[in-house]
């Protein structure tokens, strides 16, 4: 069934508004009632078909309220559909996330395999390429295939074992770090450590990688390892430090403060220290703490399910004692 929804337009760098929504009727009339003045940004998305969108997508970006006459012309887009196989043949298994978006960049389409390996996107604007990527099982390398144009419904993409990268993570002291650290080859595999800050990185290509660890959830700072390395190489330490933290309250209009609000912290790369981004929800006082930063510029953002994102300011980490309004 289509649905039309709309959102009232607000000055830049206010709270967005939460959109209000109403089904398409048979005869594709809409009403959607009880709108302030203003200009609304209308958009209509069809979830016909067992929740398979039948048409992209239409956007009208500034209609008055009060309008009775609008017409929206939607476009029904073209599908890309194939089949993911472990190398030999074989099936990789049901639910692996097939990510489907335009080579150029734009909307992210994810969807995933069944049983068989196989997939199907939802319509995709036609003549336009996209690029296909597939999350694969443990152990596997994931997979990538470029520039298909939408319509093509036989696209095969075969996943290929990888190596493995081991190593440990020890403190500034040189002391193991516990379990559950973060650990990351850039552009490879994610981990944690386990007992003794060991770490073991699988599905990795054969060839060296940037490796660092720490960031949230964990209490230190994200770090590099010195140089690149490769699967097999012997040796591998990443030394952490212990970050710094944020720490603040959330408060609506009146001063109350707002729970459920997930607030992001993100860092830049600077010199050797890698960028990093780390969340937190405030609590029922609006409380919230986000640890594992490193000293420095941090950008706070808050996302409200009713509010939508809005920027929370500039700071210098670590800070406490934060008080942070979100406003209507």
């Amino acid at each position: 069934m289509p649905w039309a929804f709309v959102r009232r337009k607000v000055p830049e760098g206010s709270v967005p508004q939460p959109e209000k929504s109403g089904s398409v009727r048979a005869d594709g009339t809409f009403r959607i009632g009880g709108l302030v003045p203003g200009e609304y940004e209308v958009s209509i998305v069809d979830h016909s078909g067992m929740g398979k969108t039948v048409f992209l997508r239409a956007v009208l970006p500034s209609v008055p309220a009060g309008t009775t006459d609008l017409v929206v012309r939607v476009v029904a887009g073209v599908k890309i559909a194939g089949r993911v196989a472990l190398e030999g043949g074989a099936p990789p298994g049901k639910g692996l996330n097939v990510s489907i978006f335009p080579t150029e960049g734009g909307q992210w389409d994810i969807v995933k395999s069944a049983e068989d390996g196989s997939f199907e996107s939802h319509p995709l604007p036609e003549g336009v390429p996209h690029d296909i990527l597939v999350d694969s099982p443990e152990g596997w390398i994931r997979a990538r295939v470029r520039s298909v144009l939408p319509g093509k419904t036989d696209v095969l993409i075969t996943l290929h074992p990888g190596k493995t990268l081991e190593g440990r993570v020890v403190d500034e002291n040189g002391d193991p770090v516990p379990a559950g650290v973060p650990v990351v080859a850039e552009r490879g595999g994610i981990g944690v450590t386990t007992d003794g800050g060991l770490f073991a990185l699988r599905g990795l290509e054969d060839r060296p990688f940037r490796v660092r660890a720490g960031g949230s959830p964990s209490v230190y700072a994200p770090a590099w390892a010195e140089g690149k390395h490769a699967p097999g190489e012997a040796g591998v330490v990443v030394k952490v430090m212990r970050g710094v933290a944020v720490s603040g309250r959330i408060v609506g209009a009146n001063g109350t403060g707002l729970r459920d609000i997930q607030v992001t912290a993100s860092t830049e790369e600077s010199g050797s220290v890698p960028g990093c981004w780390a969340q937190a929800m405030t609590d029922a006082a609006g409380a919230f703490t986000i640890q594992g930063l490193p000293p420095g510029p941090v950008k706070l953002k808050g996302l409200d399910p009713r509010r939508g994102d809005v920027d929370l300011g500039n700071f210098q980490a670590p800070a406490s004692g934060l008080d942070l309004r979100l406003t209507q």
